[in-house]
């Protein structure tokens, strides 16, 4: 019914799931290798607990310069003397052990809120051992320095919200934990889609992984549509979900995300694909490389919206395909006309 418009199709978007697959595990392997995450956490608990730093001032003397998200900057030099102090009182929450963990060289990519809430809590209280805990809370937030201004006003401002009450201080500070985590997260996906663009990009570039090209080839070689059809229903059929990035460490899935790692470097890379730089697929002249770049482009794109989305729509397709023209009503029932 769709005839091979809908077999290029797939063939295309089964390109993309290994192509957006492989890129997703290789850039999340280069991240876990630098710590990019936990440096990321890091640096947001630093714009949440720290003073911003004054342009030309000094550096916060316990950590130097920071790293992916570096603290905002106001022009005020009343904010040097509040920066020793709360990056002390940052540092202080996150070499707690339920926050920093309990390595220096390990340090987590993620804590949850309550943790975060309990070690400022500590912090807070730790100077004091006398009166209930909501009292110690109360003197522990005064006893800040008042060059703290942003710390304290925000400390001051949940403790008036919870009237004394620990639980809902306690659930303020998760709740002031959880809108600042919302913004890093905003901050790092921004920050991790241009990295998957350009490094799609060179890949794309590479492995002349053209999308313009892999239509026409797919469009003009009945048999080449046919291989990656093959190919993409048996990949859906014993993969429940694509290569995944945040899946990679997972024992679980390991091996099942390994496997899937292996298919698309075989069919990404084999001689029959219209994948890389062999004839017929590689530019023959300057005209064909201007419409390649153009190719090189929207695979780069395509890389970037992410595995699970181009394997969902794969699904679709296939699920399409496999469906067939529907029989004309009534034909199944109709029965013989009388002599």
């Amino acid at each position: 019914m769709f005839g091979p418009m809908l077999e290029v199709a797939i063939g295309l978007v089964f390109t993309y799931v290994l192509f957006a697959g492989l890129l997703s595990v290789s850039l999340e392997s280069v991240a876990t290798l630098l710590k990019l995450r936990s440096k990321a956490l890091e640096n947001g608990l630093i714009n949440m607990l720290e003073e911003p730093r004054v342009p030309g001032g000094p550096a916060n003397p316990a950590k130097g310069a920071r790293g992916l998200f570096a603290a905002g900057k106001r022009p005020s030099a009343a904010l040097d003397v509040a920066t020793q102090n709360s990056a002390a009182f940052f540092e202080a929450v996150y070499n707690h052990p339920l926050v920093g963990g309990m390595s220096l060289k390990n340090r987590p990519s993620y804590v949850p809120a309550g943790n975060v809430a309990s070690a400022i809590i500590y912090v807070l209280t730790k100077a004091s051992a006398e009166g209930s805990l909501g009292s110690r809370i109360e003197r522990g937030i005064a006893a800040l320095p008042d060059p703290l201004s942003s710390l304290k006003t925000a400390l001051v401002t949940i403790a008036q919200e919870a009237q004394g009450d620990v639980a809902k201080f306690k659930a303020g500070l998760e709740t002031w934990y959880d809108s600042s985590m919302d913004r890093l997260s905003g901050s790092y996906k921004r920050f991790s889609q241009a990295c998957t663009f350009v490094a799609g990009l060179l890949f794309a570039v590479a492995c002349n992984v053209d999308s313009i090209k892999i239509v026409e080839r797919l469009y003009a070689e009945p048999g080449l549509r046919e291989l990656l059809v093959k190919e993409a229903t048996a990949y859906v059929s014993d993969t429940t979900k694509p290569v995944s990035a945040t899946d990679i460490t997972a024992p679980a899935v390991l091996e099942t995300q390994l496997k899937a790692v292996g298919v698309a470097q075989k069919l990404l890379l084999a001689s029959a694909t219209p994948i890389g730089w062999e004839a017929p697929n590689a530019p023959r002249d300057f005209g064909d490389v201007l419409v390649a770049a153009a190719g090189w482009f929207l695979t780069a794109l395509a890389g970037m919206m992410g595995a699970g989305f181009w394997f969902g729509l794969l699904q679709k397709l296939i699920n399409l395909r496999g469906a067939g023209p529907k029989p004309a009503k009534g034909a199944a029932t109709a029965k013989p006309a009388n002599d």
